[in-house]
């Protein structure tokens, strides 16, 4: 026998194609072939059973609600590896159902779902999951919005040995029960990753428990967690582990902030609850955060560093305890004021904060940048990376509380390394300078100045670029250019 011929053949075969198929709630017709947005079917219903188990297919859906009025039957059950699509994003695709969104189990072998640019409202769990037969589940969600749902995602694994993977991306999940609820026992694992999210409005932000030899890893990064009753928590049964790393994310007005089986704060701001900010059930560490605010900052078991902490000054270095001088916490506005202790406290902070830029800035230009304790990088001059025709341009600028910021523009593009001077960097080319306007700032809130751009096609496509010379007291020379932003002019 050949044995080499048999090792060759499964390289040959060939594999399953991977297909494109379109559904239209509004023009689709289920007698149609589905291949194009002019040949659509009109419910996901019938498409999942025209499909079934997909080989990497992707469903795309155009602009509609989908609901049983339309003649949609919930839950989707979809199987193999399927990508689900709003091909005109997430506010004109609608999925509404008082039953489950989409129903996930493993009976006919392993789950691969991605989900984009869709919303799903008033479902009972927008993502249901059980695991109860042998297979795995992948879930990718991204750009979607889930509201008035009970669970946005509801997972429980209980068969032996799975590992399933759930991956959230610029998600918001508000005004419902829980907003991802995962589960599991039979010795099987779950990995948790939740990047750039939202929840909001709900009796509890994320819940993880880990059975008996069960291991639940979660990352939190860059999310805001509003209005919860509970923030963040996790439980593990002995000897399993349920372990949450929470970094660069703000988690605000509820009850709890974080109280965890294991794991890590990073660069956090965890303000204005009600009970505990931040409690482990083990001993672990919180660092660079700001706990602020809340019935209790730090609960049992807690190690800080380099932090700021409201009602206490805790053992550690660089722990300080100031009022961060949050801009608006009412409205969850947790951005720091001018001048806060919390500004430029970390030499070695890098890499994004919760809203992508980066950390190290001169935050309060003395001329020596440094990243900043919470999730919420200080920016001395702040503005949209891009602005239409007939708009209004927003810029907010610091500076000493009653003292001045000169704010100045360039047309153009910034300089690809500043120029030196006696203020710090200078990034706007000094022959193009200027002058906008001068502002006294009264508070350690930035002042606001606002540009009116001319409805004129020819700025289309035009950089503008802004910085601003502010009084500091903290600057050597008595003054500091702050953070340069080009604005690009779009129709």
């Amino acid at each position: 026998m050949n044995f080499s011929a048999l090792l060759v053949v499964p390289l040959i075969a060939p594999l399953a194609s991977a297909d494109d198929w379109y559904v239209d709630a509004v023009n689709g017709d289920n007698s149609n072939g589905g291949t194009a947005a002019t040949d659509a079917w009109r419910t996901i219903t019938y498409a999942l059973e025209q499909i079934g188990p997909g080989a990497g297919d992707t469903l795309h859906l155009l602009p509609g609600v989908y609901d049983a009025a339309h003649g949609e039957v919930f839950p989707f059950v979809p199987q193999g590896q399927l990508t689900v699509t709003g091909d005109g994003g997430r506010e004109v695709t609608i999925l509404s159902s008082p039953a489950d969104a989409f129903s996930i189990g493993t009976e006919s072998g392993s789950v691969d779902l991605t989900v984009t640019d869709v919303t799903i409202v008033d479902s009972a769990d927008a993502f249901d999951i059980l695991v109860a037969s042998v297979g795995d589940v992948t879930l990718t969600v991204s750009d979607v919005v889930i509201r008035g749902c009970n669970y946005g995602v509801d997972m429980y694994a209980h068969e032996l040995f799975g590992f399933h993977c759930v991956d959230l991306t610029r998600v918001e999940i508000v005004d419902g029960n829980r907003g991802v609820d995962v589960a599991n026992s039979d010795w099987n694992m779950i990995d948790l990753e939740l990047v750039d999210c939202t929840f909001k409005n709900l009796t509890a932000g994320v819940y993880v428990e880990a059975g008996l030899d069960c291991d639940n890893s979660t990352t939190i990064d860059r999310c805001r967690i509003l209005g919860c009753t509970g923030g963040v928590s996790s439980i593990a049964w002995m000897p399993g582990t349920a372990s949450v790393a929470v970094r660069n994310s703000v988690i605000a007005g509820g009850s709890v902030g974080v109280y965890v089986e294991t794991g890590s704060v990073l660069r956090c701001t965890i303000a204005n609850n009600s009970n505990t900010g931040v409690g482990f059930w083990t001993q672990r560490w919180v660092r660079e955060s700001i706990v602020y605010g809340n019935g209790t900052d730090l609960g049992a078991n807690v190690t800080a560093t380099d932090c700021n902490v409201g009602d206490m000054l805790p053992p550690g270095a660089g722990n300080i305890s100031v009022d961060p001088l949050f801009r608006d916490p009412e409205h969850h506005d947790y951005r720091l004021g001018f001048h806060t202790g919390c500004v430029d406290a970390i030499p070695t902070s890098n890499g994004p904060d919760l809203t992508g830029f980066e950390r190290g800035n001169d935050g309060d230009l003395n001329h020596h940048g440094a990243g900043d304790m919470g999730a919420l990088e200080l920016r001395t001059l702040a503005a949209p990376q891009a602005v239409g025709i007939g708009k209004k341009l927003a810029i907010e600028v610091h500076a000493d509380p009653g003292d001045f910021t000169v704010l100045w523009l360039a047309r153009s593009l910034q300089l690809p390394t500043p120029v030196a001077t006696p203020f710090g960097d200078r990034w706007l080319p000094e022959p193009l300078l200027e002058l906008v306007a001068t502002h006294k700032v009264q508070t350690s809130d930035p002042v606001l100045h606002t540009v009116y751009v001319p409805d004129l096609p020819i700025l289309i496509g035009q950089p503008f670029s802004f910085q601003a010379l502010s009084r500091s007291s903290a600057a050597f020379s008595g003054a500091g250019w702050t953070d340069a932003v080009t604005v690009m002019v779009t129709p």
